[in-house]
């Protein structure tokens, strides 16, 4: 969101620090050294209240998680 911003907007810096801590929680705490999962992250939910993919890696969560890795790269530019 703070790529959003104007450059001079007082909450664009705060956007972007609190990305670059949610990034780096999720790095420390949630990222998979498990060789036998299939994932990035630990700890998704598919369906709790099925009890289905519960603490478990998720195809979505990825993604968005590599996403916001790519788009702290100052190079970085949308393909959509």
């Amino acid at each position: 969101m703070s790529g959003l911003l104007a450059a001079g907007d007082p909450d664009r810096r705060a956007f972007h620090d609190a990305a670059t801590a949610l990034l780096g929680i999720l790095t420390s705490r949630y990222l998979n050294n498990d060789p036998d999962e299939d994932g990035i992250l630990r700890g998704g939910v598919c369906h709790r209240p099925l009890g289905q993919g519960v603490n478990e890696c998720c195809l979505w969560g990825d993604y968005f998680y590599v996403e916001a890795l790519a788009r702290q790269n100052e190079t970085w530019s949308s393909f959509w």
